[in-house]
């Protein structure tokens, strides 16, 4: 009887830890609150920021990718920008400032020797924080924060001193 006690204690010990492991990894992949999906499209493989108005942006970017992966914008003719060119692990989150009109981002993964294009519909879900304000020497098109945790791309976002709001 003692042992059945303990077995069932146990059982619903690992029930918990199960169902709150479960929902901290829910949590980690939701987006940032206030977090819109708007401003952005996704077309021919690419998502294209601001498709309509060259207004200054603020985009979340997540991998929903199993692997690692790099998002660039592409120039010239196709092909990528070292100087804007980011990976991204698994899971992971970056913050990207926009304020160009249709400004593309392509998503690749180093292979065989080349490179391969990933549809970034497949690996990348994006959404943008409304209204941003950002210091004036912080104004452009650059990422703002790559390659980090939901939480740790919030925080870098604001120790550079940007802030939004609806």
């Amino acid at each position: 009887m003692r042992i059945k006690r303990v077995s069932t204690a146990l059982l619903i010990l690992a029930a918990l830890t199960f169902f709150h492991v479960l929902g901290a990894r829910a949590a980690e992949n939701a987006p940032p609150a206030g977090c819109l999906e708007s401003g952005f499209k996704y077309e021919g493989g690419e998502v294209m920021l601001n498709p309509s108005s060259g207004k200054q942006s603020l985009f979340i970017l997540h991998s929903v990718s199993g692997e690692t992966f790099q998002v660039t914008h592409p120039v010239g003719g196709g092909t990528a920008s070292a100087g804007w060119t980011s990976e991204i692990d698994a899971g992971r989150w970056s913050a990207f400032a926009a304020d160009s009109k249709a400004f593309k981002l392509s998503c690749m993964k180093p292979a065989d020797g080349g490179v391969k294009t990933l549809p970034c519909d497949n690996v990348l879900k994006v959404c943008e924080l409304p209204n941003p304000e950002m210091p004036a020497d912080l104004s452009g098109s650059f990422w703002v924060s790559e390659n980090k945790n939901r939480e740790g791309v919030i925080a870098e976002i604001k120790s550079r001193g940007i802030s939004w709001g609806e």
